[in-house]
């Protein structure tokens, strides 16, 4: 009897511990994503190819609300995005805020973005 009855502690202790672990791993992923902000290029695949800030991912501006969605990004992620020279990634910026996204950041364009992402 007592064999069965640490087995089940033992197990208990498992799951607790399993559990204690994933909503660590949960709570550091939001953390995740407030604090660090994601750094969108909207620019063609082509330009993004020639130069881009570190870490920026590719998106173009016509795409941005659907790939985000596919990718399902919460809407209260910090985004910042850019372009050539500001103006893709101000039509991105409205598409995302008519989509529900609330931080957003436009960085203007490349030179510009390179500059804030060396301030952060």
């Amino acid at each position: 009897m007592k064999t069965q009855s640490s087995k089940l502690k033992i197990i208990g202790l498992t799951i607790q511990l399993g559990l204690a672990l994933l909503l660590y791993g949960s709570a550091m992923l939001a953390h995740a994503q407030e604090s660090d902000p994601m750094w969108i290029d909207v620019r063609t695949a082509s330009e993004f190819s020639d130069g881009h800030v570190e870490g920026a991912i590719n998106i173009e501006f016509g795409d941005v609300v659907a790939a985000l969605g596919q990718r399902k990004v919460a809407t209260e992620t910090a985004i910042i995005l850019y372009c050539g020279s500001g103006k893709r990634s101000g039509f991105a910026l409205e598409s995302l805020r008519q989509a529900g996204y609330e931080n957003l950041t436009n960085a203007g364009g490349l030179d510009q973005a390179r500059t804030l992402k060396a301030s952060q």
